[in-house]
């Protein structure tokens, strides 16, 4: 269940809401399956697949928000509309006009939507009310974004902003790169990707690499800066930095558990959710501290 990328958020708010409420407040927007000629949905749903939409365990919350959409591809509307296009002007003697081509394509539409199949997509996300934080396991801002967006709306008065920071993630991986090491706890891993400023954005990545060669060095020199960077937390956690200020491609090293494999499974998620926590935000906090990110541009 461990988050593979994440997406970070902060509030100006204290977070006050306990699982219980957070659980009553999600139950007004609990994701329904698209109907009739609806293209998506969007809503709340359990992160563990059974009734319960918030998991709770030592303030930390743990919930989930899914998005189902109508799967009708451009191509099946469009190959229906030419075939019913072709019957006209047989029917009729001409090629039809374009008013009539899309009333055809908005009548297709509407004939094949309701029988059109739902793919469901579930993003889990995880509040820290002591750092006042929210972690999106997503891969890319937009998506989380979807699900911040939600939640402002159900919630009230707890909105997120992205986290970020003064100097930008990418000028000061840049100067990590170029001392050779990271502030501690972290250090620099084998890879990283240099991008250019100008307009065409030239860029080159090393991958499983020594990240002191020459050659980097003079492209930092030349006035690229860094994009992307693999960096280590405590021997414990790897993980890619990007200038966004997104966390990608988790790898968790070895972490002692006391939890019993053998254990009933609410049991086991439980230990599995709260060592996830007690892992993923000491590192949040380090990188908090070492950018000086606050939510805000520090001063």
């Amino acid at each position: 269940m461990w988050f593979k990328n994440l997406q970070l958020f902060v509030t100006d708010n204290r977070w006050t809401l306990s699982a219980a409420d957070l659980e009553e407040k999600l139950r007004e927007t609990v994701l329904q399956p698209v109907s009739g000629l609806q293209w998506q949905s969007e809503g709340w749903l359990s992160p563990r697949g059974d009734a319960q939409l918030v998991f709770g365990q030592d303030q930390q919350l743990l919930f989930a928000y899914g998005e189902e959409k109508k799967l009708l591809p451009a191509g099946v509307i469009r190959d229906e509309v030419a075939s019913r296009a072709k019957t006209f002007e047989q029917v009729k003697g001409f090629a039809p006009p374009r008013k009539h081509l899309r009333e055809l394509k908005e009548q297709v539409t509407n004939e094949l939507l309701p029988r059109a199949f739902g793919q469901r997509k579930v993003t889990r996300a995880w509040i820290d009310p002591t750092q006042g934080l929210l972690v999106v396991d997503a891969a890319s801002m937009a998506a989380a974004e979807s699900l911040v967006a939600l939640l402002g709306r159900t919630v009230e008065g707890n909105g997120f902003t992205p986290l970020s920071c003064e100097p930008s993630v990418g000028a000061q991986m840049t100067q990590w790169l170029s001392a050779g090491e990271a502030p501690a706890p972290f250090d620099l891993e084998d890879e990283c990707e240099l991008v250019s400023p100008q307009a065409e954005r030239p860029a080159v990545r090393y991958a499983r690499h020594a990240l002191d060669l020459p050659e980097i060095r003079a492209h930092l020199s030349a006035g690229k800066f860094v994009q992307r960077l693999r960096l280590s937390w405590r021997e414990s956690l790897r993980f890619t930095l990007d200038d966004q200020l997104q966390i990608k491609r988790l790898q968790v090293g070895e972490i002692s558990s006391d939890s019993d494999s053998e254990s009933d499974p609410d049991t086991a998620f439980a230990a599995d959710f709260i060592l996830m926590c007690s892992t993923f935000g000491p590192m949040i906090a380090d990188l908090r501290r070492v950018l000086s990110a606050d939510g805000s541009p520090s001063s």
